[in-house]
């Protein structure tokens, strides 16, 4: 035999004596994860990854610092004469401990809640895991006594009531049981599943909950600054909804098939309406500094009709009028071609009439024309909303003036539609004339104008008489424009208007999205709120009974959260063929140093 071929043979024993053996993960290893002590039929589960360093930090975090610093939640705290550091010394005082130090320091490698349905009631599982064994223990055997101490019987808790696995358990009346097994604590109001717990704890190489495929597969990359962890799983949910343990039945089986439901597609869109379908649901608090950030995953989503509806990543959409600062905007998507055409796959049977009763309703509108093969296919599925404030006509300023808002969407054959929708518009608002002159209401006459070469057709409404009020009814004032092949449709011609003005300039943004995606300006949000303080003061007093103490106080809970969140952004998108993701995004006013 040649040395060469021999000479690794006789290595092999060597390298095998040297390799080191996978080390054991037990409990106080920090790299195991927390999931890992949940029982796998766990239903629920809670992971609080960022709770020791927000109890640790307190009043000093950057978000309680952002909230506190915020002028009207100040305001606010010094009305109800409220002191957060006085608030958290009389809980010390009442708890009889330091309350915040001592969740920082039980939690210090993590805190979790599962839950599952074993029985009629919940069975429930604290999980707390420290950093030092022998301060951990200090600190459980205080709250014991504690405890004892608080429920009558002093030194009841001195000693365990019994070791289960290597683990000191008391009994705490006659459903929780606490146990402790080193730096790690449970705390659950079902033995067997406790014992589940301390026997996944035992184990170096046990995985729990964290070796299912569903939580796998909603933990796969864990973000960082991460706050709250959450994970459902829905088919488990599913099987115990059926035998009655959760209650109400019809409620959660409606929440599963809200694909199934038009309003929902129509409203919310076919990426939220299908993730509730979803075998998998997680959620991720994300809080960088002071912002946060909520990202809802669905995971397992089966291919059927309703996914049929989800949109084309990077397809072309009508463009973003960028003239000036949008209260709001939304791209959104909404195949409505394809929704009507496959409304029989799609929905329930008894949801079909209304579907025939729009068409029939719609194609009066529009001459007679078949919108199933005329109309709808012509109106592109991406699209634009623009919420922006208005200046109103001096004569015409309502008294509760709101935001203006108009559509803008992409349509096929400009040509046409250039006389198709304008005719339907004209048409609507001469039905809405008709109901109006029924109820004794003045009409609102039609007119057409030019901006530059672009034609707007608007509906005016009369101008009231001296001393008359002026209804809320002046904020719709609507309009209709074709730019090109870009359709506008809003609630006010000076917004439809000064859109035309931004296409036709090229002042937009026309990049292809990929996702569905709201943006709100908190401070157009606030200026909204300001004009309209009076009137929503005496619509909640005279519509909802409220004293004006409570009305202006409620209200003054609403002003602070628009002057906290400067930016509020909502997505929603596909992660992958079977994956969703919902994001809300909250960019909070920094404190000032």
């Amino acid at each position: 035999m040649r040395f060469d071929v021999l000479l690794p043979l006789l290595a092999l024993p060597v390298l095998a004596f040297a390799w080191p053996e996978p080390r054991p993960i037990d409990a106080l290893a920090p790299e195991r994860e927390l999931a890992t002590f949940a029982p796998a039929d766990s239903v629920v589960y809670v992971e609080a990854p960022g709770l020791a360093d927000l109890a640790r930090r307190g009043l000093e975090h950057p978000l309680v610092k952002a909230v506190l610093a915020a002028p009207r939640v100040k305001a606010l705290l010094a009305a109800k004469q409220v002191d957060p550091r006085g608030m958290l010394s009389g809980l010390d005082a009442f708890a009889g401990l330091e309350v915040l130090p001592t969740i920082a320091l039980l939690g210090a490698r993590g805190a979790s809640v599962s839950v599952a349905y074993r029985r009629e009631a919940p069975s429930v599982l604290l999980a707390l895991r420290g950093a030092d064994e022998r301060v951990f223990g200090e600190r459980i055997e205080e709250l014991l006594a504690l405890i004892a101490e608080r429920s009558g019987h002093p030194g009841a808790f001195d000693a365990p009531t019994e070791r289960v696995l290597d683990a000191e358990v008391w009994r705490v009346g006659d459903t929780w049981r606490i146990a402790r097994r080193g730096a790690l604590a449970f705390a659950s109001n079902d033995e067997r599943f406790l014992r589940d717990a301390l026997e996944l704890a035992a184990k170096s190489d046990a995985r729990g909950l964290a070796g299912t495929a569903a939580f796998a597969a909603a933990r796969k990359s864990p973000p960082a600054n991460e706050l709250v962890f959450a994970f459902a799983d829905p088919t488990a949910i599913d099987a115990r909804a059926e035998k009655g343990l959760l209650g109400d039945v019809e409620g959660w089986r409606n929440l599963r098939g809200l694909a199934r439901e038009p309003s929902v597609q129509f409203l919310l869109g076919p990426t939220v309406a299908a993730a509730t379908g979803a075998h998998g649901a997680a959620l991720s608090v994300v809080c960088e500094r002071e912002d946060l950030r909520f990202v809802l995953t669905a995971s397992g989503v089966e291919r059927n009709a309703a996914t049929t509806l989800l949109p084309e990543p990077r397809a072309a959409c009508a463009p973003l009028p960028t003239g000036r600062v949008n209260a709001a905007s939304w791209t959104l998507h909404r195949d409505l071609a394809e929704l009507f055409v496959r409304r029989a796959e799609l929905f329930p049977a008894e949801k079909l009439p209304a579907f025939a009763e729009a068409l029939s309703n719609l194609a009066l509108f529009f001459g007679g024309v078949d919108l199933s093969d005329d109309v709808l296919p012509a109106i592109a599925p991406w699209g634009r909303l623009v919420v922006r404030d208005v200046a109103f006509d001096a004569d015409a300023r309502p008294d509760l003036p709101l935001p203006a808002a108009a559509l803008v969407a992409r349509v096929a054959d400009p040509a046409r539609i250039s006389a198709l929708f304008p005719s339907a518009f004209q048409s609507v608002v001469g039905v809405i004339n008709v109901e109006r002159g029924q109820q004794g209401k003045p009409p609102m006459p039609l007119g057409i104008e030019l901006v530059g070469d672009v034609q707007v057709s608007f509906a005016k409404s009369i101008a009231p008489k001296p001393g008359e009020g002026v209804d809320v009814v002046y904020n719709l004032e609507p309009a209709c424009a074709l730019v090109g092949d870009v359709f506008v449709v809003g609630t006010h011609r000076k917004l439809v208007e000064e859109l035309v003005k931004e296409l036709r300039d090229g002042r937009s943004d026309a990049s292809a999205p990929n996702a569905e995606r709201l943006d709100v300006a908190g401070a157009a949000v606030l200026a909204a709120l300001t004009a309209n303080r009076e009137a929503l003061v005496m619509k909640a007093v005279l519509g909802e009974g409220k004293t004006r103490a409570k009305a202006e106080s409620d209200l003054d809970l609403v002003f602070a959260i628009a002057e906290l969140v400067q930016r509020l952004s909502l997505e929603a998108r596909r992660v992958d063929e079977t994956t969703f993701a919902l994001e809300l995004s909250l960019d909070l006013a920094a404190p000032k140093e």
